[in-house]
């Protein structure tokens, strides 16, 4: 067994009994378990005392989940606010489909106290040319709390704005007014700034929906793709694209690290002199984390940042940076800094899928070895498609129970759209995205953007062709979280796990998601609102009081019973 790889596990199961609960805890529950589970450590030996680390690590984990909730704490408007003078500092602007979003920091809220105004309130405007990041505006504006989950156990976007210390939304009923313009000099609203030129920079040398996409892959502004691609790219599998996550902040450092190394190993005297691959590395961190910050820092790119620290850190302690242990520590610094990480559909999907990635390549290393020392240039590069094609099969099938769970929708035609589209942001776009931003000081970003065109009229033409083809998505109905918890237990005791408790771990754990597994179904759904109640009459499309109320909530209905749109 490798007992290394429990420990995010064991974190995991701690932070999840804290967000499981129904009230705050005391902080006495946890300090009191980590210090009596720490002094048990003394006193115990052999398997007594590995069952206390276990315990000091669940521990671990509800303490850093409480620890993240306390620290992050805004206040949540209580009810909706109509007609109210507000103001603030703008901190991020992003440009929609339709419209502006701005979030104000610094906020003041007319008839609000300051003990009950939420740190930051994000809020959309038809018209938002001429703002830009660290002003300070003025607006008259409607405010209600973010929604709570429209269906039980569903995706609660309200404790996903809680710890961006959001606590209120809502719209500008015009454009607001500037009462100070820009003179805040914190570094963050410079690098917000930066990513807002950057982002008039790809609008300006590409027409849409090119401009789009662009600045989804390169400065993580994916609001002002339409409606219609959105809903292509999702039906093609290929949504996993446009979120900042582990995969493009890969690709920018990994072209980044091997471009250098590549370059430096040109010069002899540098490379034989030199430990080029650890200056490769740092140079690969430190571009990473720029990176990281015109894409908008947002969780899930943090995340891939840390993961990125390991794996080069890894490179610069002469260790392996392919292994389950790289992973498993990842893993637990991500969780230990972002508990709420841990509820995440990207958290959950990337480390399923590079978790499968690094187990599948570790135990077939030998067969992958073998042929690249037999294979002629013809024969490697046959060996580098299937490589990929064996890479996007695996991701699909480690993230496809993930998919069916979080969303109730598979796309059918994802694979083919993967294996084609993967390799080309990989060793098209995203280098070329690297170039375009090495080029903009010198205002030469147009011509890279032009040859960038191709590749992405490819993924659009590929998502919308999928899109149309017939069963395009398979949907399902919601099924139970313990379900979920069970399989993923059972998939890891493959991984983790060595001779006859492997077997025995599967065997119970499968057995466990068997009997634990139902289909999610209400009879009748009523809103929180009262303004729209459906029924589940056996029928094709699911009944409703008011086809014309609440399409966010009806919408939601829908996906979660399995409903075909």
């Amino acid at each position: 067994m490798q007992a290394i790889l429990l420990v995010p596990v064991l974190i995991a199961f701690g932070i999840g009994i804290y967000f499981s609960l129904g009230v705050e805890p005391s902080w006495y529950y946890g300090g009191a378990a980590i210090a009596a589970s720490f002094g048990a450590l003394f006193i115990t030996k052999d398997y007594a005392r590995i069952f206390v680390v276990g315990l000091l690590l669940i521990a671990t984990g509800f303490v850093a989940a409480q620890i993240r909730t306390h620290s992050v704490y805004t206040p949540i408007l209580k009810r909706q606010l109509d007609f109210r003078d507000v103001e603030g500092r703008i901190v991020a602007l992003e440009t929609l489909d339709k419209g502006t979003r701005m979030t104000l920091s610094h906020v003041r809220i007319e008839g609000v106290q300051p003990l009950e105004t939420p740190r930051k309130i994000r809020l959309k405007l038809w018209k938002g040319d001429g703002f830009v990041i660290g002003q300070y505006v003025s607006g008259l504006a409607s405010l209600t709390p973010p929604s709570p989950p429209v269906i039980p156990k569903g995706f609660d976007f309200q404790r996903y704005m809680y710890f961006r210390g959001i606590g209120a939304v809502g719209f500008l009923y015009g454009p607001p007014e500037i009462v100070e313009d820009v003179k805040a000099t914190h570094w963050m609203n410079a690098v917000e700034r930066l990513r807002q030129k950057i982002g008039s920079r790809i609008e300006n040398a590409l027409d849409a929906p090119r401009s789009g996409l662009a600045r989804a892959l390169i400065v993580g502004q994916k609001t002002s793709i339409s409606d219609d691609d959105m809903d292509a790219i999702r039906a093609a599998g290929l949504a996993h694209m446009l979120a900042i996550s582990g995969l493009h902040v890969g690709l920018f450092s990994g072209v980044v690290f091997f471009a250098l190394r590549f370059g430096m190993a040109l010069f002899p005297p540098l490379a034989l002199r030199y430990p080029i691959k650890k200056y490769a590395a740092v140079t690969a961190m430190v571009c990473a984390f720029f990176y990281m910050m015109i894409a908008g820092a947002t969780i899930p790119t943090q995340r891939a940042m840390i993961s990125i620290t390991v794996v080069f850190c890894a490179i610069l302690l002469d260790r392996s940076p392919i292994s389950l242990r790289v992973v498993a520590f990842a893993a637990t610094c991500i969780l230990l800094i972002f508990p709420e990480s841990l509820a995440s559909a990207s958290f959950q999907m990337s480390f399923a899928a590079v978790t499968a990635l690094v187990a599948f390549y570790d135990w077939t290393r030998p067969v992958w070895s073998k042929w690249a020392r037999q294979a002629g240039i013809g024969k490697k590069a046959a060996l580098y498609f299937i490589g990929v094609a064996s890479t996007t099969v695996i991701a699909t099938l480690a993230t496809a129970p993930l998919t069916l769970f979080h969303f109730q929708a598979l796309p059918a035609y994802g694979l083919l759209a993967n294996i084609v589209c993967v390799p080309l942001l990989a060793f098209f776009v995203m280098p070329l995205a690297i170039v375009a931003l090495i080029a903009m000081p010198f205002g030469l970003e147009g011509m890279v953007f032009m040859l960038m065109q191709p590749g992405l009229d490819v993924i659009f033409r590929l998502a919308h062709f999928v899109h149309g083809l017939d069963y395009s998505v398979l949907r399902v109905a919601a099924f139970e979280f313990l379900a979920m918890v069970f399989f993923v237990m059972s998939v890891l005791s493959v991984i983790v796990f060595r001779s006859q408790i492997r077997f025995i771990a599967v065997v119970v754990f499968g057995a466990l998601t068997l009997m634990s597994f139902q289909w999610i179904q209400y009879d009748v759904m009523v809103s929180s609102k009262v303004d729209l109640v459906s029924f589940d009459a056996s029928e094709p499309q699911l009944i409703v009081s008011d086809a014309r109320k609440s399409r966010f909530v009806r919408e939601n209905w829908q996906q979660a019973l399995g409903y075909q749109e």
